[in-house]
């Protein structure tokens, strides 16, 4: 009985926490809205396969957050996203909504300000489940940093 326990217990595996973002461009391109508006990424790549979470498909973009956590001694949080230019570039709708942004515009410079970020985090064994595990909301309060390589972006609460 106490092998059978054992043998159990050793069977435990840690699931990989994966993070997903929905970034919508709706309140920034108010002049015409887009039907493909909203932009799905993650870093987690299910196997070979697209991450496939909530009824929605999310795009494989190197993508990482920071600073979502409030401090004991009050500090408030100062959350960003590093997101990698080429993958991101890659995708067509981003290319449809700068291009749309641009045109209506007359600007050359894609602002991302005002956009709605939505992060969700869950570990690999509930992405088959479609209720939303861990939730947070943001806006994209500017854009503080691109290069060949990055995109920065710096969120408020």
């Amino acid at each position: 009985m106490a092998n059978d326990l054992d043998s159990q217990v050793y069977n435990l595996t840690m699931q990989s926490l994966v993070t997903m973002y929905i970034i919508d461009f709706n309140p920034v391109i108010t002049f015409d809205p887009l039907p493909t508006g909203i932009m799905y990424l993650s870093s987690y790549k299910n196997g070979a396969s697209a991450l496939s979470y909530d009824s929605n498909n999310y795009e494989f973009v190197g993508i990482k957050g920071s600073g979502f956590r409030s401090e004991i001694n009050g500090a408030l949080p100062e959350p960003g996203l590093v997101i990698d230019k080429n993958s991101l570039t890659a995708l067509a709708q981003y290319q449809t909504i700068k291009s749309t942004y641009s045109t209506a515009t007359g600007h050359v410079f894609f602002d991302w300000r005002g956009a709605k970020v939505t992060r969700i985090r869950t570990t690999s064994d509930y992405l088959g489940v479609t209720t939303k595990q861990d939730v947070d909301y943001y806006l994209v309060d500017q854009l503080t940093r691109t290069t060949k390589d990055t995109i920065e972006l710096k969120l408020t609460v």
